[in-house]
């Protein structure tokens, strides 16, 4: 675990002054594609097992619980183009603890952003650590999403270069992060570390167009 401090990475990790949490951002620092080190390697039978994952096997999830999908960058833009806003979509990690701190107030503002008509969107980094097996991570998330009552759509990142996610959705290098987006899609607001409830429940009036 690499804890982000002022001299860390070239992309450094975000304080709180620029997402306006009253939280601190403790900075779990995700690598940033072709320039990662340690955090870039993972095992090529990965590819197998997101094949099987598109055949529909859910690592165990039970029927009726909501999606554990898992996939590259092109697989994420089509979750994300297919849900539409108002959306939040957060990024984060089983080893990040900012994130796993910030998770049980996210689902409680998100029961009355929901009811509204809101998604969310949970993205896990799970296999950005070095050496972590496909099955490992998913079995990591799906204890997580049981543990913390997650019962929204789960999406486990599955890249061998996240530099191009990281490009297009604008994202620091640094999780969590969460993107709110309205109902045409755009994004009105984004949070960089970790939120407080207050935080969360402000993005998801942005997301619904309230002022």
């Amino acid at each position: 675990m690499v804890a982000a401090s002022s001299g860390s990475s070239p992309r450094s990790a975000v304080g709180p002054e620029r997402m306006g949490s009253s939280i601190p951002f403790l900075g779990a620092m995700r690598s940033s594609g072709k320039t990662r080190t340690a955090w870039n390697s993972r095992p090529a039978v990965r590819v197998l097992f997101t094949c099987l994952l598109l055949l529909g096997c859910d690592g165990g999830a039970s029927s009726g619980s909501p999606t554990l999908e898992q996939g590259p960058f092109s697989a994420l833009k089509t979750k994300i183009a297919e849900m539409r806003g108002p959306l939040l979509v957060n990024f984060w990690a089983t080893w990040c603890g900012p994130c796993m701190a910030e998770l049980p107030g996210l689902m409680k503002e998100a029961a009355d952003f929901r009811a509204e008509g809101g998604k969310l969107l949970l993205v896990s980094d799970d296999l950005m650590l070095p050496d972590v097996r496909p099955q490992e991570a998913r079995d990591r998330v799906l204890a997580a999403r049981k543990r913390l009552g997650l019962d929204v759509p789960i999406f486990l990142f599955d890249d061998e270069d996240n530099e191009e996610r990281d490009a297009f959705y604008d994202l620091p290098g640094a999780i969590p992060v969460t993107l709110c987006m309205d109902r045409e899609g755009h994004i009105v607001d984004r949070i960089e570390g970790a939120a407080s409830p207050e935080r969360f429940r402000e993005a998801m009036r942005r997301a619904l167009g309230k002022k």
